[in-house]
């Protein structure tokens, strides 16, 4: 009788060792299989990160982007990362800052100038008709000139020649006529006729660089 009740407590001992065992093993090949899982859905998620450029100093008015005062920094911003400036955005050497930037901060394409601002000079004029809404902030514009005259054809001239596109302003007068009036950065040279234009209120229409 003893030897049997030994035989079945070792029986019972061994059972549940296996018993043990295979729960051990069950549960290791569950969360292998949670693991793999895992591993594939962030493997075929796609990265939705863009590489922006950050200042890694202080940045003054008229300061260049280069490899040594600007860093990458990989980030999702979704709708308002198109307000700073990427490691896709071209060259960045041709962009001069026209506002400081902190160490630390994104650079802002508004803060941007595609020529040394200190080698141009700001002026706000209206247009006699809105540019193409394919023009943005930022772009090369030529200006171009018509006097306004009931007597005498006016024959239109440019007057500036890729100028810097600082801002925009879309306004509504009293006639509910649509406005458009924009900041552009033009040379010294250009001074003349610019003012010239709007002195005489003159026509002035806005279009796309052809001198790039």
């Amino acid at each position: 009788m003893a030897i049997f009740t030994r035989k079945r407590n070792r029986s019972i001992k061994l059972n549940n060792r296996w018993g043990s065992r295979r729960n051990k093993l069950l549960l290791s090949f569950a969360l292998a299989l949670i693991a793999l899982a895992s591993w594939l859905a962030s493997s075929n998620s796609e990265d939705t990160r863009v590489s922006f450029l950050v200042a890694s100093v202080d940045l003054g008015t008229g300061s260049t982007i280069t490899d040594e005062n600007a860093t990458m920094l990989k980030l999702d911003l979704g709708e308002t990362g198109n307000l700073y400036l990427t490691s896709e955005s071209g060259n960045k050497v041709k962009y001069f800052l026209k506002a400081p930037v902190v160490a630390g901060q994104l650079i802002p394409l508004a803060a941007l100038l595609a020529e040394n601002f200190q080698d141009c000079y700001p002026v706000v004029l209206n247009l006699g008709t809105p540019m193409s809404q394919s023009i943005r902030k930022g772009d090369l514009v030529d200006l171009w000139s018509a006097e306004q005259s009931s007597s005498l054809e006016s024959i239109p001239f440019q007057i500036v020649t890729a100028a810097e596109l600082i801002s925009i302003k879309n306004a509504t007068d009293g006639f509910s006529q649509n406005t458009q009036t924009i900041e552009v950065c033009v040379s010294i040279a250009e001074i003349r006729s610019t003012v010239q234009a709007i002195a005489k209120k003159a026509t002035v229409i806005a279009v796309r660089t052809t001198s790039q």
